[in-house]
């Protein structure tokens, strides 16, 4: 199994990455996938701006420490 979350900046903080991990601390593995502002459901996504990748590697280190495998997707 694995959990993943889609970064949307809106959404997805770094208090949340922290809180998210120390609640799923010691699961396998976790993804966190770039949020992409084309094509959504909600025009209001539109105007998101996604995280640079250098943002969406800062969450991920967040989140390490919490499980087996942190990794980055889509970017």
């Amino acid at each position: 199994y694995e959990f993943r979350i889609t970064a949307v900046p809106t959404l997805f903080t770094k208090k949340q990455a922290l809180e998210i991990g120390k609640w799923l601390k010691g699961s396998k593995r976790f993804f966190i996938q770039q949020f992409r502002n084309i094509n959504t459901l909600d025009e209001k996504y539109g105007d998101i701006e996604p995280y640079t990748p250098a943002q969406i590697q800062e969450l991920c280190d967040i989140m390490r420490p919490f499980f087996e495998k942190c990794s980055i997707r889509n970017i």
